[in-house]
């Protein structure tokens, strides 16, 4: 059996993220992105999506969504 270990961003840094996907992207293909709306847990984290814009051709990116109404962050 095969596993893959997706690292995930959990910050709405925006040089830590790209810290981060810089990283990511010397080990793996996929980075997982946290978006959080503090409904379901303590936490909010809602990073702007024009840091991922320049990763999407290097990067599958996954959204992980924790919000209570996931049709008012997608279009």
């Amino acid at each position: 059996m095969n596993y893959k270990v997706i690292p995930s961003i959990l910050d709405t840094n925006p040089k830590i993220i790209k810290g981060r996907l810089e990283l990511i992207k010397t080990f793996t293909d996929t980075a997982g992105v946290d978006l959080i709306d503090g409904t379901l847990s303590g936490n909010n984290i809602i990073p702007s999506p024009e840091i991922f814009k320049p990763y999407t051709k290097s990067l599958f990116l996954e959204l992980h969504m924790i919000v209570s109404h996931p049709e008012n962050f997608v279009s």
